[in-house]
């Protein structure tokens, strides 16, 4: 919960960062970081419906903590991304 609450503040500064960049495909960024926030969307129904079908209907608590286990993911790449962009701001 607290991963989400302070990576929801983070996805509008992407795209600022996105389009206050130094490149010249600095539109294409911002789009791109836009892009993704439809597939994010869908991506924990769709996988919730994989494992719905994969599994036994009797092993819901399984079923449950893979996909609370797979929606730790992206926010763990979340952080080390993060993690990765401040130390190199730090170092300019």
């Amino acid at each position: 919960f607290i991963i989400g609450y302070g990576l929801g503040g983070v996805y509008p500064l992407s795209a600022t960062k996105a389009a206050e960049s130094d490149d010249s495909n600095s539109v294409g960024s911002t789009a791109w970081a836009f892009f993704w926030q439809g597939p994010g969307m869908c991506a924990p129904y769709v996988v919730a419906i994989i494992l719905r079908a994969c599994l036994a209907s009797d092993a819901q608590a399984l079923q449950w903590r893979l996909l609370l286990g797979l929606g730790a993911i992206p926010a763990l790449l979340a952080m080390a991304f993060l993690r990765e962009d401040a130390q190199e701001d730090n170092n300019r």
